[in-house]
């Protein structure tokens, strides 16, 4: 199986398990799957109340596209013609995420009512999947194109995105010889 159809193979066992009431980590011999797991999100120290999923096969993390692009303040339209979901900023900056497509788009609308302009396209390593009515999109990808920062959090074990996910990076000096030592 390829990247890709590990992804929809994943989600879909995790949307059938959470219907079905169960748990999302099933018993397997030795212990439990760990292929999918839930993360917690904070968007702008704020916690979303709905958990992202790891998907460890694919090493990415994806969020529905709503709850993300809703907490960042942009207007989400869905394209049921396209099954793809834009997201504009008040700015009239966007993106682009299609249903299975492997591409991203960063958009700029040049003035309302106006075709939009592809500024930008981004290759994803996982492509956005529908399961039911929601849509799942990776979040950096997402964060990213949107200009908002994001990172892991070692600690808490969850994603950052926004305040407090920006790093401060402290640059050391070189060590240069001591000019009395030469």
């Amino acid at each position: 199986m390829n990247n890709y159809q590990n992804c929809v193979a994943l989600l879909l066992g995790v949307t059938l398990a959470a219907s079905a009431g169960s748990v999302l980590a099933r018993p397997r011999q030795g212990g439990f799957s760990t292929a999918v797991q839930p993360v917690p999100v904070l968007v702008n120290g704020v916690k979303l109340p709905e958990d992202a999923l790891m998907l460890k096969a694919v090493a990415r993390t994806v969020l529905p596209m709503r709850a993300l692009f809703t907490s960042l303040g942009t207007q989400v339209v869905w394209n049921q013609r396209e099954r793809a979901v834009y997201a504009w900023k008040t700015d009239g900056t966007g993106v682009r995420f299609a249903v299975g497509d492997l591409e991203a788009q960063s958009l700029e609308m040049p003035a309302p009512g106006e075709r939009a302009k592809v500024i930008d396209r981004r290759t994803l390593d996982a492509p956005p999947v529908q399961m039911g009515r929601l849509v799942y999109i990776p979040i950096r990808a997402a964060s990213e194109l949107l200009g908002t920062p994001v990172r892991w959090d070692n600690a808490s074990a969850s994603v950052l995105i926004g305040e407090g996910a920006a790093v401060a990076v402290k640059v050391e000096p070189a060590n240069e010889p001591n000019p009395k030592e030469r």
